[in-house]
Parts: structure tokens; C-alpha cells; sequence
């Protein structure tokens, strides 16, 4: 599952233009998905390869905040067109060293993700921010730094 959230600077523009920003949300965190699986070599990239996802909009948060994240579901796994066939991105495994045996509560090392996710958040905020400009709504003069 990767989450796509807005920050709080955009809300009171979202909350103006619910419509708008959630048709764009759910837009650019699809395109920046399908941007990234296709250029990954494993999903296919160079090829045929088409992947797919489900998304979810929820405007609030648990405290009933305003807050519009999109969770979308996907599998690491995309359909390559031209073969007919099932291309899985395998996930690395992890291996305690000896040392680590010792370590209580040892957590495996960051990574395993499908995607990088800073790579992901740099992406999708160009997508997003590209397309309220060109839909028409000014944004905030400052917006903080990915």
C-alpha cells in the first residue's frame, strides 16, 4: 500500500475545491505509479507491461480532521501484454548476520519497498502541482520542500 497525502498548506485550497483536488489526487498518484512501473526493469520496463492498482480518497482523519489522503493498493506485480504473462518484482530477502543475532528486537534494514519512496513524493508532488496550475488554482506562494 502506498499513501499520498497533501500538505496541510494545499487543505484549505482542497477544502475550496474538493472536486477539483480529489479528481487530481487520485490522478497523480496513479500517474506517479504507473510512471514508476513502468520504468522498472523488473515490472517490464521496455516492454508491453501494465499494472494496476485500487484507490482509496478518505477526506478525514480518525479525529474527523480535514484531511484527504489516497491509499492505493498494489500488487508488485504487473501484466506483460505482449507475452501474456504475470512479471512479479521479488521482494530481497533479509538475512541476520551472526552478529545481529544477539540484538534484541532487531528490525530488518529500511528497503524491500516496491518503490523509492522520496523518489515517489518528488514525482507525484510535480504531478500534482503541475496539474492544479493547470486547472486554473492558485496555490500557495510557500510550500514546503519534499
Amino acid at each position: 500500500m502506498v499513501t499520498f497525502t497533501l500538505p496541510s498548506e494545499l487543505r484549505k485550497l482542497a477544502w475550496n475545491h474538493q472536486r477539483v483536488i480529489y479528481a487530481l489526487l487520485l490522478q497523480g498518484a496513479w500517474d506517479t505509479l504507473n510512471t514508476f512501473s513502468h520504468n522498472d526493469a523488473k515490472l517490464g520496463a521496455g516492454i508491453t507491461a501494465t499494472a494496476g492498482a485500487v484507490g482509496v480518497l478518505h477526506a478525514h482523519n480518525r479525529r474527523l480532521d480535514f484531511h484527504p489522503p489516497v491509499h492505493m493498493v498494489m500488487p508488485a506485480a504487473a501484466l506483460d501484454t505482449k507475452r501474456g504473462l504475470w512479471r512479479t518484482k521479488v521482494r530481497r530477502t533479509w538475512r541476520r548476520r551472526d552478529s545481529d543475532a544477539t540484538a534484541p528486537n532487531s528490525a530488518p534494514p529500511s528497503g524491500g519497498y516496491l518503490f523509492n519512496h522520496r523518489a515517489l513524493a518528488k514525482v507525484f508532488r510535480a504531478k500534482l502541482l503541475g496539474a492544479a496550475k493547470h486547472g486554473g488554482l492558485s496555490l500557495p506562494a510557500k510550500l514546503p520542500e519534499v
